[in-house]
Protein backbone atom coordinates (compact mmCIF):
# COMPACT_ATOMS: atom_id res chain seq x y z
CA UNK A 1 0.00 0.00 0.00
CA UNK A 2 1.44 3.36 -1.01
CA UNK A 3 1.99 6.25 1.34
CA UNK A 4 3.33 9.77 0.82
CA UNK A 5 2.80 12.56 -1.67
CA UNK A 6 2.58 11.80 -5.37
CA UNK A 7 2.13 13.53 -8.69
CA UNK A 8 0.60 11.88 -11.72
CA UNK A 9 1.50 12.44 -15.35
CA UNK A 10 -1.23 11.48 -17.80
CA UNK A 11 -0.78 11.69 -21.57
CA UNK A 12 -2.90 10.95 -24.58
CA UNK A 13 -1.60 11.31 -28.09
CA UNK A 14 -4.50 13.01 -29.82
CA UNK A 15 -6.96 15.79 -29.14
CA UNK A 16 -9.79 13.35 -29.86
CA UNK A 17 -8.58 11.08 -27.05
CA UNK A 18 -8.19 14.08 -24.77
CA UNK A 19 -11.66 15.39 -25.54
CA UNK A 20 -13.27 11.99 -24.98
CA UNK A 21 -11.64 11.61 -21.57
CA UNK A 22 -11.60 7.84 -22.00
CA UNK A 23 -7.84 7.47 -22.15
CA UNK A 24 -7.33 9.90 -19.29
CA UNK A 25 -9.94 8.24 -17.09
CA UNK A 26 -8.31 4.84 -17.64
CA UNK A 27 -4.96 6.30 -16.62
CA UNK A 28 -6.46 7.94 -13.53
CA UNK A 29 -7.94 4.57 -12.59
CA UNK A 30 -4.55 2.90 -13.05
CA UNK A 31 -2.87 5.50 -10.80
CA UNK A 32 -5.52 5.03 -8.10
CA UNK A 33 -5.10 1.25 -8.37
CA UNK A 34 -1.34 1.52 -8.01
CA UNK A 35 -1.69 3.72 -4.94
CA UNK A 36 -4.21 1.18 -3.65
CA UNK A 37 -6.12 3.34 -1.21
CA UNK A 38 -3.10 3.87 1.03
CA UNK A 39 -2.18 6.95 3.02
CA UNK A 40 -1.28 9.12 0.09
CA UNK A 41 -1.91 12.57 -1.23
CA UNK A 42 -2.08 13.23 -4.95
CA UNK A 43 -0.34 16.59 -4.83
CA UNK A 44 -0.82 17.45 -8.50
CA UNK A 45 -1.99 15.94 -11.74
CA UNK A 46 -0.27 16.84 -15.00
CA UNK A 47 -2.12 16.15 -18.25
CA UNK A 48 -0.62 16.36 -21.72
CA UNK A 49 -2.50 15.96 -24.98
CA UNK A 50 0.11 15.64 -27.70
CA UNK A 51 1.76 12.99 -29.80
CA UNK A 52 4.87 11.55 -28.18
CA UNK A 53 6.50 11.26 -31.60
CA UNK A 54 6.64 14.99 -32.13
CA UNK A 55 6.18 16.35 -28.63
CA UNK A 56 8.81 18.17 -26.66
CA UNK A 57 6.94 16.85 -23.58
CA UNK A 58 6.91 20.21 -21.81
CA UNK A 59 4.36 18.94 -19.33
CA UNK A 60 6.51 15.91 -18.47
CA UNK A 61 9.52 18.15 -17.82
CA UNK A 62 7.35 20.40 -15.66
CA UNK A 63 6.01 17.44 -13.68
CA UNK A 64 9.52 16.11 -13.02
CA UNK A 65 10.64 19.53 -11.81
CA UNK A 66 7.81 19.62 -9.21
Amino acid sequence: MASGRYISYLRVSSQKQGDSGLGLEAQRHAVAGYLNGGKWDLAKEFVEVESGARAACKTLRSSLAS
